[in-house]
């Protein structure tokens, strides 16, 4: 909970009209007639009523804001019950001077008046208290009692936050194990992806006619990509390397469709192939480049893998978009994401200028 904001809106409406009716009901018993001067008088009752609530409550949450709960915790109830109760008693002793010169309009006698003075028996015995003392006794009582309910009152919005944050807690879990489970599905449907299959297959059919050397090292690549496929999702994460040795094999079968409409650039440092990233992770964002631009000869797509100083690695590419609306459900970025949120690290960031796409992932873990 935010110490600095406390949500007690209504226990304070509640609490100054509570107190100031109980002090009403005393201040009556002493009226003998209404007129502007009572009406005064009991304007001022509530404004040092209202003003004693709202310094006592700036009070509580300043020391409990600056001494932990945990540790000095004397200290914090200590100075908060001394200033609570030097500032309701002064703010009692202003409202009782300002009532006593708004009734007889001058100060002089308010120190000599007998009403000022409290004689109390005890064991046979006269106590005499004049109205200061009776006023810092009665801020002592009333500030400790308001500070007792405000630790009801953040105990209560504890317990409540905490509450509210555990529910919402396993409701995103449960939505991330729904996403999982729905990106777990489309991996698999990846992995034999027909259309792509279907592609391939008609390159090799080509290429066996036009170039069967070329042909078998297409067939080898084919291999090499399904094979990482079928076997992706058995760990959460792989090396960058090993993702790097399937994106040049993917690479290579787009290649031979695309020709010289398609680069890849790898611009990765060696210190950084032993780091770690969720399998599959460039499969879908190569795939996402060439699935949303043209690819032509004279209109390349450039698509590049760097590294940073930072452990970082940025997969970008030019934007040249399709003119013609391509269907999208939005699994590849979604998935990439998923993965990275649900292994308790930083989101990759997607960041889209208009003139070029780039997605930055946090490499992980190296091994």
């Amino acid at each position: 909970m935010n110490k600095n904001r406390l949500n007690d809106k209504w226990l304070r409406i509640a609490g100054v009209l509570l107190v100031f009716i109980l002090n009403a009901v005393i201040e009556v018993n002493y009226i003998e007639e209404w007129n502007l001067i009572t009406v005064l008088r009991v304007l001022i009752l509530l404004g040092s009523i209202i003003l004693s609530w709202q310094v006592s409550r700036f009070l509580i949450i300043y020391f409990r804001r600056k001494y932990s709960l945990g540790k000095h915790l004397l200290q914090r109830i200590l100075f908060t019950v001394l200033s609570g109760t030097v500032s309701v008693a002064l703010i009692s002793w202003v409202a009782g001077i300002s009532k006593y010169i708004v009734k007889y309009g001058t100060l002089k006698g308010f120190f000599e008046s007998p009403g000022q003075t409290t004689h109390i028996g005890l064991n046979h015995k006269t106590l005499s208290l004049t109205i200061y003392k009776i006023d810092f006794l009665l801020g002592a009582f009333s500030f400790i009692l308001l500070f007792i309910v405000y630790e009801l009152w953040f105990f209560i919005q504890q317990a409540s936050g905490d509450t509210k944050r555990l529910y919402l807690a396993e409701q995103e879990n449960e939505e991330l194990k729904k996403i999982s489970l729905h990106n777990q599905l489309e991996a698999l449907k990846s992995r034999v992806n027909p259309h792509f299959l279907f592609n391939s297959l008609n390159s090799l059919s080509t290429l066996i006619e036009e170039d069967p050397q070329q042909a078998e090292h297409f067939l080898n690549e084919l291999s090499q990509v399904y094979r990482y496929l079928l076997r992706a999702n058995d760990h959460d994460l792989t090396t960058l390397s090993s993702e790097l040795d399937f994106i040049r094999s993917y690479y290579h079968l787009l290649k031979i469709r695309h020709g010289n409409g398609l680069d890849l650039i790898i611009n990765i440092h060696e210190d950084y192939t032993c780091y770690q990233i969720p399998p599959l992770t460039l499969q879908l964002l190569v795939e996402n480049a060439v699935k949303h631009n043209v690819i032509l000869h004279d209109k390349r797509l450039i698509i590049q893998l760097e590294t940073t100083k930072h452990a970082q690695l940025i997969v970008k590419n030019n934007l040249q978009r399709k003119q013609t609306r391509v269907l999208s459900n939005q699994v590849g970025l979604s998935t990439i994401i998923t993965k990275y949120r649900m292994l308790d690290q930083p989101e990759p960031l997607v960041v889209d200028n208009g003139q070029e796409f780039s997605v930055t992932l946090p490499l992980l873990n190296p091994v």
